[in-house]
């Protein structure tokens, strides 16, 4: 076997494996934002139903105790809305990359590497559902793992991430 394509191809191992590991890290935090997502709306109904359900008058010369619950909700939401914004701003370079693949691709890079665990799929997995076979879904699996890691990194002067 030639040297040079031995050493391209344990790069491309490389290479989708860095991709792999950052996947998952990405998968974790997109569940994080679902999950301050359905903080927000819990805290918003919390606001809507606890507003009308006491009195607003004024304890010894203080605001009222509902007015401080009102208040610490609302720094909640925005607590969590700026989790929600710093999640965004630290994987925008990924959800770029992803969404730049075609629909094939985005799926296996979903549900195979976004997902740790009984919930991921295997490439037969895959390849059924996309109507392929298990080796061609293994192959544009790895072609958007590279795909993904010429998007977020430069090939030339060390592999720099470009984020």
């Amino acid at each position: 076997m030639d040297f040079d394509r031995i050493r391209e191809r344990d790069r491309e191992k490389t290479r989708m494996n860095t991709i792999r590991e950052r996947l998952l890290f990405y998968g974790k935090d997109m569940r994080r934002m679902e999950a301050e997502k359905e903080k927000i709306e819990m805290y918003r109904d919390r606001l809507s139903i606890g507003a009308s359900w006491s009195s607003s008058d004024a304890v010894k010369g203080g605001g009222s105790s509902q007015e401080d619950l009102q208040v610490k909700i609302i720094d909640k939401i925005s607590e969590c809305e700026r989790n929600i914004k710093i999640i965004e701003l630290e994987n925008r370079a990924m959800t770029n990359a992803i969404e730049d693949l075609d629909s094939d691709k985005q799926f296996i890079i979903r549900h195979m590497w976004m997902i740790k665990g009984d919930k991921r799929f295997t490439y037969r997995d895959c390849g059924s559902y996309l109507k392929m076979s298990k080796d061609t879904a293994q192959r544009r699996s790895d072609a958007a793992l590279l795909e993904i890691f010429e998007k977020l990194y430069l090939i030339e002067g060390g592999e720099i991430d470009v984020r």
